[in-house]
């Protein structure tokens, strides 16, 4: 499947296609040009779009060289299994923060991610694609259940633990709604599976409180 759009798709929804397997052309002069009817082609190997209805040929805007690769291997599940045996290996990760003289040339993002790293010799640049190590990756009972079907599908097994997670149950609850239930189950037998708890795994209904001392100013 092609998704054909303007100038103006956010990132996201990009790269959210890409990893779904899907193909995105952009290209503002298509759309403008399109009618109702028109028949669109699309070359896989050249990303050549073009609409047979009017005999016009467009170049969509080019990808980044990580995304043409998820474009290439069809998708984020596919490069997850190529990759995953040999992170899986890995117990425990390097995080090493930069020198001070190091450190005075970047600003604190790129200090943050220069020690995150997994691949230490690749230079933190703007516009460089970087694999890092995670300190935690929160989501909620919205967004959770599409990491944890790309989880699965790409371990294969539930025998593989999740390292740093941390789900919240606070967008589908109490609604009385069955689908609804049915999206808050998602996260929770997932954290039921993995033996994942509090404050790890936050549960319909559940707070926090925070103790605050009283100013001595």
């Amino acid at each position: 499947m092609v998704i054909v759009c303007g100038r103006n798709m956010g990132d996201i929804f990009r790269r959210n296609a890409l990893n779904l397997g899907l193909h995105v052309a952009q290209s503002p002069e298509a759309v403008a040009d399109a009618r109702d009817g028109d028949e669109f082609t699309f070359d896989v190997e050249s990303r050549e779009l073009r609409n047979e209805t009017r005999g016009r040929t467009y170049r969509p805007e080019p990808l980044t060289p990580k995304e043409e690769e998820i474009r290439r291997s069809g998708g984020i599940v596919a490069i997850g299994r190529r990759e995953f045996p040999a992170a899986s290996r890995v117990t425990t990760p390097r995080v090493e923060f930069p020198d001070p003289a190091t450190a005075r040339r970047m600003t604190l993002t790129e200090q943050i991610l220069w020690a995150h790293r997994v691949d230490k010799d690749v230079e933190v640049r703007p516009g460089a694609t970087l694999p890092v190590y995670a300190d935690l990756l929160p989501a909620s009972d919205g967004t959770a259940p599409f990491a944890i079907h790309t989880f699965n599908q790409i371990v294969g097994s539930t025998a593989a633990a999740p390292r740093q997670v941390a789900i919240a149950s606070d967008h589908f609850v109490f609604t009385g709604a069955e689908a609804d239930e049915r999206q808050t189950s998602i996260s929770r037998e997932f954290a039921r599976a993995h033996g994942i708890g509090k404050p790890r795994y936050a549960a319909p209904g559940t707070a926090s409180s925070i103790s605050i001392s009283p100013s001595r100013d």
